[in-house]
C-alpha cells in the first residue's frame, strides 16, 4: 500500500516477539530481496474485543483486556524499514484505515490506536483507492525555534514533536535542487533531539506549499511524510501564518492539514497496490 507515494507492507496481525519483529520487517522492506517498502505496519484488530467485553463481568475486564484497547477499532504497530519503531506515521495510518475497511473490521469511520495517540479516521473509498481524513490531538509542546548551523539553507528552523521529532526549515524555492545533500547533516544535528530528527524543507508555491522530507530509519528522502506535513503546519502557524495548508509532496500528491485549538486534521490518499502471502523466504 502507499499513501502519497510513501509505501508500506501492511500485515494483518501482531508483530512477532523475541526480536523476530526486526528481522521480519527488514526482510519484508528489502527492495531487492523482499517486497520493498519505506515501512511495515502490523494491524491488530481490537473491535472484536469490544464484542467480548459485553459478555464479561466487570471483575474480569481488567484481567482480560487492555483498557487502552477498548476505545479503538484497531492498533497500528509501525516500523521503519530498518526495523526501528516509530511513534506515528500518518501516511501509514491512512493505509491502515483503508485496509481495515477492506477486511470488514470497521465501517468508513474508525479509531486507530498508535504509539503516539488515538486517531479518528474517515475513509471515502473507491475500490483500492481512497481519500482518508485523520483527526489527532495537537501536541502539548509548542514548536521551538532554533538557530541552525552555519552554511545551512536558512538561519532558523523549528523543532516539532508529533510522536517523533521533526525539524522544519522554510526555504527559498531554489534550495530544493540538492535536497538530500543539504538535509542529511541536519538529520543528525543534535539541536532538536539527541537521536536526530526527520528533516523537512518547505517553501510557498502560490496557493500551496511544497515539502521535501528526509526520514530517520529510512535514511533518505521519501515521497511523502504525513506527520512531517503536520509538523510543517505547526511550525508555519508558530509564525502567525496559516491555520491550514495544502502541501505538495515529492510524489506530486497533495496533503491537506488543518489546525484548530485542540485538533489537527490531515487528509490525503491511500492506495492498495496488491495483496500477497509471505512465507518467510519469499512471496507465494
Amino acid at each position: 500500500m502507499h499513501g502519497a507515494g510513501n509505501d508500506f507492507v501492511v500485515v494483518e496481525g501482531t508483530p512477532p516477539a523475541g526480536g523476530r519483529d526486526v528481522e521480519l520487517v527488514r526482510q519484508l522492506a528489502d527492495r531487492r530481496r523482499g517486497i520493498g517498502a519505506d515501512g511495515v505496519l502490523f494491524l491488530e484488530r481490537l473491535n472484536d474485543k469490544l464484542d467480548k467485553l459485553d459478555k464479561l463481568d466487570k471483575s474480569d475486564t481488567l484481567d482480560t483486556l487492555d483498557k487502552s484497547d477498548v476505545s479503538a477499532d484497531l492498533r497500528m504497530h509501525f516500523y521503519n524499514s530498518d526495523g526501528g519503531r516509530a511513534g506515528l506515521c500518518l501516511n501509514g495510518a491512512r493505509c491502515a484505515a483503508l485496509r481495515a475497511l477492506q477486511l470488514g473490521w470497521s465501517t468508513g469511520e474508525m479509531r486507530i490506536q498508535t504509539e503516539y495517540s488515538l486517531l479518528h479516521a474517515s475513509v471515502q473509498t473507491a475500490d483500492d483507492t481512497a481519500r482518508v481524513r485523520l483527526l489527532l490531538p495537537v501536541p502539548e509542546a509548542a514548536p521551538r525555534q532554533l538557530k541552525l548551523p552555519d552554511q545551512t539553507v536558512a538561519t532558523h528552523g523549528w523543532a516539532v514533536h508529533t510522536g517523533d521529532p521533526h525539524l522544519v526549515v522554510e526555504t527559498a524555492a531554489g534550495t530544493m535542487d540538492d535536497f538530500e545533500a543539504q538535509a542529511r547533516p541536519l538529520r543528525w544535528w543534535t539541536g532538536p533531539d539527541d537521536a536526530g530528527s526527520n528533516v523537512h524543507f518547505v517553501h510557498r508555491a502560490g496557493d500551496h506549499w511544497t515539502i521535501r522530507s528526509f526520514e530517520r530509519g529510512i535514511e533518505g528522502e521519501t515521497e511523502a511524510c504525513g506527520s512531517g506535513c503536520v509538523a510543517a503546519l505547526l511550525a508555519l502557524a508558530d509564525t502567525a501564518e496559516p491555520r491550514e495548508a495544502h502541501l505538495r509532496t515529492h510524489s506530486g500528491d497533495m496533503i491537506e492539514v488543518t489546525l484548530s485549538d485542540d485538533v489537527l486534521a490531515l487528509e490525503g490518499p491511500a492506495v492498495c497496490v496488491f495483496t500477497t502471502n509471505w512465507n518467510g523466504d519469499g512471496a507465494s
